[in-house]
C-alpha cells in the first residue's frame, strides 16, 4: 500500500468506508459531503486492498459478519410478532415502522 497518500493511511475512517465499499454517507455524516465529492477517487485503491480478504484473520470475519446477518435476518420478524402481540396485549396502536412496510396481522393470539 505504499502508493496510499499518507493523509488516507492516517484515516481509518475513510479506509473502513473503502473497504466496506461505502459508496454514499448519510447527510448527518461529518464526511458525507466529502465522500459525496471524492469517494471515486478513492476506488482504484481496493485493488492493493483485496490480498487483505485472504488473511485468516478477516476470513474469520467475513464468516462471523454472514452469521450476524444470518442470525438478524431470523430475529426481525420474530421480534416484529413480538412487538405487535404487546400492542394487542395493552390495546395499543401498532404504529408502522421503516422499512418494515404495512403493518400486519400475525394471527398471535391476545395474552391476557
Amino acid at each position: 500500500m505504499d502508493s496510499v497518500p499518507a493523509a488516507l493511511k492516517r484515516s481509518e475512517v475513510e479506509l473502513t468506508y473503502l473497504i466496506n465499499r461505502a459508496s454514499t454517507l448519510p447527510r448527518h455524516y461529518t464526511l458525507h459531503k466529502f465522500w459525496a465529492d471524492f469517494a471515486g477517487e478513492f476506488q482504484h485503491f481496493i485493488a492493493e486492498l483485496e490480498p487483505y480478504k485472504h488473511r485468516p484473520s478477516f476470513l474469520v470475519l467475513e464468516e462471523a459478519a454472514q452469521e450476524l446477518d444470518r442470525v438478524a435476518r431470523q430475529l426481525s420478524p420474530e421480534l416484529e410478532d413480538y412487538r405487535l402481540s404487546l400492542c394487542r396485549a395493552y390495546d395499543i396502536p401498532a404504529a408502522p415502522v421503516a422499512g418494515l412496510g404495512p403493518v400486519e396481522d400475525t394471527g398471535v393470539p391476545l395474552t391476557n
